[in-house]
């Protein structure tokens, strides 16, 4: 009689445990779901920064980091499967594997959006991606 309550227990264990994976938009690289994502980065700069640029190595007319932008990660039926958030001109994230359209948000000083980037990404690997907004500067 005193194994019945212990069987119970554990089957009420078991079942809460196969009930709560997966209910995110992704997972973690970590853990028992590692391999079940891809990662995503990516270098965000804008550009021009000088009016004309004589000599591409002058390090005032680099293209710059881009700070405080969103990247919206749509999957081929439209919807979000992330937003990642630039802080100093990189951003990252994971994502189930399959095909997926960076969309660059507006940011605040820079003219339009950027060009959106398609991207497809497999499980347990990184895409190393770079998006350029235009400064304006002619």
């Amino acid at each position: 009689m005193g194994m019945r309550p212990i069987i119970l227990v554990l089957l009420l264990l078991a079942a809460a445990c196969g009930s709560a994976s997966g209910s995110g938009r992704s997972q973690t690289s970590s853990g028992p779901g590692a391999g079940l994502t891809g990662t995503v980065t990516v270098k965000v700069v804008s550009g021009p920064s000088c009016p004309v640029v004589r000599d591409d190595n002058d390090p005032q007319c680099r293209p710059r980091p881009v700070d405080h932008a969103e990247l919206s990660v749509r999957a081929k039926d439209g919807t979000e499967a992330a937003t990642l958030t630039v802080v100093n001109g990189r951003a990252a994230g994971t994502v189930a594997p399959g095909s997926y359209l960076l969309m660059p948000q507006r940011v605040a000083g820079l003219m339009g959006v950027a060009k959106p980037v398609p991207f497809r990404v497999a499980a347990g690997q990184t895409v190393h991606l770079e998006v350029v907004y235009d400064t304006g500067i002619r």
